[in-house]
């Protein structure tokens, strides 16, 4: 008998355990005797009966994909479930690129380095990078922006960057730039695919773990400029989705909170003074944004 495994994702939050259920019906353990103490199981539900169907031997891996991944033989409950999962059961890559029906699922698979570089280095697209910061797509597209600008701007008028991308030991952030949460300097190639390290998501992970001063926002401009509330989420290494709830929640309790701030009393909640600009978007000045900071 043979299965055709379909990869499970689809951002799912039982994922793990539909993995797992369908890794153990298709080689269960040793079955029990039924007795009093042992009624016999019932079938799989759900995902898991979609998904497989008996089998009385164990599977065997077949075909040019499974022996290029190094798959053969019989099929072992940890590499089958890694599969099922999206990875390549030795290295952690993700098996499947977000094209097609993928693409309709930003989470398959991801979380884990995308790729290995030609150096051994583990590379992350702006899909494993979105999961691993928590943020969406377009927050770690802006934040590749802010990189590759930092990064232009460090190089002396002689210096110039191969087809793999930008050394990782630029300076970038240095002499007052950018907080370091707020940017991600890519590894850029020949075809302008812009990849992130281990160490480079690692570094901004740690500088959101620690956040961001109001000095830091002070420090990049004047205090009556005005923010897009993406800008302002970037800068201050939170997400888009929070500053706007926290801006929202000043709009329509500003003047219960006008109230507890003139009594020195402190508001109940996190709140950010924003205005609604053209087409209902929201603005922050720099000012207002480092005075968030220093409530937070």
């Amino acid at each position: 008998m043979k299965f055709t495994v379909t990869p499970l994702g689809g951002g799912r939050a039982d994922t793990a355990r539909v993995v797992d259920s369908i890794v153990r019906y298709l080689n269960p353990p040793a079955a029990k005797t039924p007795g009093p103490g042992n009624p016999t199981p019932s079938g799989p539900a759900g995902a898991e009966q979609y998904y497989a169907d008996k089998g009385e031997e164990p599977g065997r891996w077949l075909g040019r994909y499974a022996a290029a991944t190094g798959l053969a033989g019989a099929v072992q409950r940890d590499d089958f479930a890694s599969v099922l999962a999206g990875r390549d059961p030795h290295t952690g890559e993700r098996l499947i690129t977000a094209k097609g029906s993928a693409g309709r699922r930003p989470t398959l698979g991801a979380g884990a380095h995308s790729r290995t570089g030609t150096h051994g280095e583990r590379l992350y697209d702006v899909a494993d990078a979105a999961a691993v910061l928590g943020v969406t797509h377009r927050e770690v597209e802006r934040m590749l922006d802010a990189g590759t600008r930092l990064a232009l701007e460090t190089l002396s008028p002689t210096a110039g960057h191969g087809s793999t991308g930008y050394p990782a030991d630029y300076p970038v952030g240095a002499n007052g730039a950018e907080p370091g949460a707020a940017y991600l300097v890519p590894v850029v190639e020949e075809t302008g695919a812009r990849w992130v390290t281990e160490e480079e998501l690692a570094r901004c992970q740690q500088a959101r773990d620690e956040g961001v001063t109001p000095e830091q926002v002070r420090a990049l401009g004047g205090p009556e400029d005005q923010l897009s509330i993406g800008d302002a989420a970037r800068l201050a290494g939170v997400t888009n989705r929070y500053l706007r709830g926290v801006a929202r929640y000043h709009e329509d309790h500003q003047v219960e909170i006008a109230q507890s701030v003139a009594a020195g009393r402190q508001p109940r909640r996190a709140y950010l003074e924003a205005h609604r600009g053209t087409k209902g978007r929201w603005l922050v000045t720099r000012e207002h944004l480092a005075e968030f900071l220093e409530r937070r």
